[in-house]
Protein backbone atom coordinates (compact mmCIF):
# COMPACT_ATOMS: atom_id res chain seq x y z
CA UNK A 1 0.00 0.00 0.00
CA UNK A 2 1.45 3.36 -0.99
CA UNK A 3 0.29 6.20 1.14
CA UNK A 4 1.70 9.63 0.71
CA UNK A 5 4.33 10.57 3.42
CA UNK A 6 5.50 13.98 4.68
CA UNK A 7 9.07 14.38 4.77
CA UNK A 8 10.90 15.50 7.54
CA UNK A 9 10.68 18.99 6.09
CA UNK A 10 6.98 19.23 5.85
CA UNK A 11 6.95 17.89 9.34
CA UNK A 12 8.60 20.80 10.69
CA UNK A 13 6.45 22.56 8.57
CA UNK A 14 2.76 21.08 9.08
CA UNK A 15 3.76 20.65 13.60
CA UNK A 16 4.98 24.12 13.38
CA UNK A 17 1.83 25.95 12.45
CA UNK A 18 -0.27 23.38 14.53
CA UNK A 19 2.41 24.41 17.28
CA UNK A 20 1.74 28.34 16.95
CA UNK A 21 -1.67 27.79 16.83
CA UNK A 22 -2.21 26.12 20.00
CA UNK A 23 0.48 28.19 21.97
CA UNK A 24 -1.99 31.41 21.22
CA UNK A 25 -5.10 29.50 22.58
CA UNK A 26 -2.69 27.78 25.64
CA UNK A 27 0.18 30.06 26.54
CA UNK A 28 -1.42 32.71 29.48
CA UNK A 29 -0.89 36.52 29.03
CA UNK A 30 2.10 36.39 31.20
CA UNK A 31 3.84 33.83 28.96
CA UNK A 32 3.44 35.44 25.63
CA UNK A 33 3.88 38.91 26.83
CA UNK A 34 6.66 38.70 29.13
CA UNK A 35 9.48 41.42 29.03
CA UNK A 36 11.55 41.13 25.84
CA UNK A 37 9.52 38.30 24.34
CA UNK A 38 9.01 40.33 20.98
CA UNK A 39 12.96 40.42 20.98
CA UNK A 40 14.09 36.57 20.89
CA UNK A 41 15.62 35.03 18.43
CA UNK A 42 13.26 32.08 18.33
CA UNK A 43 9.39 32.36 18.90
CA UNK A 44 8.22 30.15 21.87
CA UNK A 45 6.43 27.91 19.37
CA UNK A 46 9.94 26.88 17.21
CA UNK A 47 11.14 26.43 20.78
CA UNK A 48 8.45 23.94 21.55
CA UNK A 49 8.45 22.17 17.42
CA UNK A 50 12.07 21.53 18.32
CA UNK A 51 11.51 19.88 21.56
CA UNK A 52 8.51 17.55 19.94
CA UNK A 53 10.21 16.54 17.07
CA UNK A 54 13.50 15.79 19.13
CA UNK A 55 11.62 13.73 21.55
CA UNK A 56 9.87 12.01 18.31
CA UNK A 57 13.68 11.17 17.15
CA UNK A 58 13.92 9.56 20.82
CA UNK A 59 17.28 8.46 20.29
CA UNK A 60 19.00 11.87 19.12
CA UNK A 61 20.75 13.38 21.87
CA UNK A 62 19.71 16.90 22.31
CA UNK A 63 23.30 17.90 21.42
CA UNK A 64 22.88 15.50 18.10
CA UNK A 65 19.83 16.82 17.08
CA UNK A 66 20.51 20.46 17.31
CA UNK A 67 23.51 19.74 15.24
CA UNK A 68 21.10 17.98 12.71
CA UNK A 69 18.59 20.96 12.78
CA UNK A 70 21.48 23.72 12.29
CA UNK A 71 23.14 21.58 9.42
CA UNK A 72 19.86 20.06 7.98
CA UNK A 73 17.49 22.36 8.65
CA UNK A 74 18.79 26.07 9.41
CA UNK A 75 16.61 27.51 6.53
CA UNK A 76 13.79 26.61 8.88
CA UNK A 77 14.90 27.79 11.71
CA UNK A 78 17.23 30.64 10.93
CA UNK A 79 17.42 32.27 14.36
CA UNK A 80 18.51 28.75 15.73
CA UNK A 81 19.89 29.61 19.03
CA UNK A 82 22.76 28.04 21.16
CA UNK A 83 22.05 24.39 22.11
CA UNK A 84 22.79 25.39 25.93
CA UNK A 85 19.66 28.33 25.65
CA UNK A 86 18.01 26.13 23.68
CA UNK A 87 17.88 23.46 26.35
CA UNK A 88 17.42 26.14 28.86
CA UNK A 89 14.36 27.36 26.98
CA UNK A 90 13.09 24.21 26.18
CA UNK A 91 13.09 23.64 29.64
CA UNK A 92 11.22 26.52 30.75
CA UNK A 93 8.56 25.84 28.37
CA UNK A 94 8.20 21.91 29.04
CA UNK A 95 4.76 22.77 30.87
CA UNK A 96 3.08 24.87 28.33
CA UNK A 97 4.20 21.98 25.82
CA UNK A 98 2.46 19.46 28.05
CA UNK A 99 -0.85 21.69 27.63
CA UNK A 100 -0.13 22.16 23.90
CA UNK A 101 0.85 18.24 22.55
CA UNK A 102 -2.74 16.42 23.08
CA UNK A 103 -4.43 18.95 21.33
CA UNK A 104 -1.52 18.85 18.60
CA UNK A 105 -1.78 15.31 18.41
CA UNK A 106 -5.37 15.34 17.63
CA UNK A 107 -5.15 17.94 14.98
CA UNK A 108 -2.39 16.13 13.02
CA UNK A 109 -4.67 12.73 13.80
CA UNK A 110 -7.48 14.36 11.89
CA UNK A 111 -5.48 14.88 8.75
CA UNK A 112 -3.34 12.12 8.67
CA UNK A 113 -5.34 8.83 6.95
CA UNK A 114 -3.68 6.99 9.69
CA UNK A 115 -0.45 6.74 12.02
CA UNK A 116 1.74 4.41 13.11
CA UNK A 117 2.51 4.61 16.79
CA UNK A 118 3.68 0.75 17.13
CA UNK A 119 4.14 -1.54 14.30
CA UNK A 120 4.62 -5.09 16.07
CA UNK A 121 1.50 -7.38 15.17
CA UNK A 122 -0.06 -9.13 17.97
CA UNK A 123 -2.37 -12.14 17.45
CA UNK A 124 -6.08 -11.23 19.04
CA UNK A 125 -7.35 -14.10 17.98
CA UNK A 126 -7.15 -17.66 17.17
CA UNK A 127 -9.29 -19.49 14.35
CA UNK A 128 -8.44 -22.77 16.01
CA UNK A 129 -8.21 -21.04 20.29
CA UNK A 130 -11.28 -18.38 19.78
CA UNK A 131 -10.32 -14.83 21.25
CA UNK A 132 -7.04 -14.56 23.35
Amino acid sequence: MDEPTLSTEELFLVLYCTIDELYQEAAPDRVRKRPGASRLEMSDAEIITLSVMQEGRSNDSELSFHRVVEKDYQHLFPGLISRSRYHRRRKDLMGIQREILRPSVDRLRTSAAWIIIDSMPITIADANQGLR
